[in-house]
């Protein structure tokens, strides 16, 4: 005689406890013959498999309930059974979880001891597919704990999160009513760039924005940058600006044909001398540097190898005024000395151009023995660029 089953209530609830817990279906049914006549009480060996099609179709998993300790009980030919309690063999999948969550039809065969498979395969109620709640897609087997909340509890996750739209707005927006608080924060402890911003529009790059309309910052696709501010470096920075002997001019045209540009025997060699037989020729160089800036060394290079004669190098402060204005004032003047041809001094000045023009001045000895000038620096240090 050949065992039949007729459905009672199938899959009340398919359970996931934890992620290290199986899954259950619980699964009713009622067991007889041909007749209709319940089978005798006792356990069962029974076995369950799933499909993903009412005939044929791929088997999904075998789940194997034998015994003695793990057999079905009849009683009156009803039973109950908690499928993904026996023995699981995989077949395309290996839980139940993902059964239900990868198929949107099963069907469950059901062979009794030794008997094949009862015909037809009966598919499964709705119940278990409360795991295919839209929430329960979304979360595609995770535990909640694994997901964002929207308390303002805090949390911390692993893994990656990766944002996809057409959106017109922003696709990610982050607001920090704290004051002293912070809206995004990254790090990285490798050599990737803690923050990687893309664009493969013609849009920027990435924006800062003080207010929702005034932008402080924008780096476009080309790499340009505009600030709306200052940019500043945590330490102060140090500049120079070098000048040759072409970069000073005489003072008077008069004094031009009293200027040698080169020696008569190392013509090749640049720097100034003055051939006249007494005194000196005076010239000049203006000196820019970023509005700001805090002067803080004059460099003097001159060759002098004559005791009796000494050339000067100053740096000035000249008022934009003229001879209208207040008197230049000298922030370092360097004097030659015999045999050693750097000479510095230091100064302090924050550069102000709105009122003021900076320059070098040379008074350049003759000498029949030696007196050559070849140029000069001026060192500043700086912490912000300025617009």
């Amino acid at each position: 005689m050949k065992p039949w089953t007729l459905l009672l209530l199938c899959c009340l609830l398919l359970q996931r406890l934890g992620a290290a817990e199986p899954e259950y279906v619980s699964f009713q049914g009622r067991l007889a013959n041909p007749d209709g006549v319940a089978v005798p009480d006792g356990a069962y060996d029974m076995i369950f498999k799933f499909y993903n099609a009412a005939t044929n179709g791929t088997l999904l998993v075998t789940d194997r309930h034998l015994g003695p300790a793990n057999a079905v009980a009849l009683s009156r030919g009803l039973y109950t059974v908690r499928l993904g309690g026996g023995e699981m063999i995989a077949g395309s999948e290996s839980n139940l979880w993902s059964v239900f969550l990868n198929h949107p039809e099963v069907y469950v065969g059901m062979c009794v001891g030794s008997e094949p498979e009862l015909s037809p395969r009966l598919p499964l109620t709705r119940a278990p597919y409360a795991v295919r709640a839209e929430d329960a897609l979304a979360l595609s087997g995770r535990p909640a704990s694994q997901f964002l909340n929207a308390t303002a509890t805090s949390q911390t996750k692993t893994g990656q999160l990766v944002l996809s739209g057409n959106l017109s707005g922003p696709l990610l927006d982050v607001t920090n009513s704290n004051t002293s608080g912070i809206g995004i924060r990254s790090a990285v402890s490798g050599f990737s760039p803690a923050i990687l911003a893309m664009n493969q529009g013609n849009g920027s790059v990435m924006q800062g924005r003080s207010r929702p309309t005034t932008v402080v910052f924008d780096v476009a696709t080309n790499g340009s940058t505009t600030i709306a501010g200052n940019y500043r470096f945590n330490a102060p920075r140090t500049g120079r600006v070098t000048f040759g002997p072409a970069d000073f001019l005489p003072r008077h045209h008069t004094e031009e044909v009293f200027i040698l540009w080169g020696y008569p025997f190392k013509a090749n060699r640049h720097y100034l001398i003055c051939s006249r037989e007494s005194g000196f020729a005076t010239f000049h160089a203006e000196v820019h540097v970023p509005e700001g800036a805090t002067l803080t060394k004059l460099v003097s290079y001159i060759y002098d190898i004559d005791p009796g004669r000494t050339s000067i190098v100053n740096l000035a402060r000249c008022s934009l005024s003229g001879h209208l204005g207040p008197d230049p004032v000298y922030l370092a003047s360097n004097n030659s000395a015999d045999n050693q041809i750097r000479i510095e001094s230091p100064c302090t000045e924050v550069v102000n151009t709105s009122t003021n023009h900076y320059v070098l001045t040379l008074q350049l000895y003759w000498s029949d023995l030696g007196m050559q000038f070849l140029g000069a620096q001026v060192e500043y240090t700086y912490s912000d660029l300025k617009n």
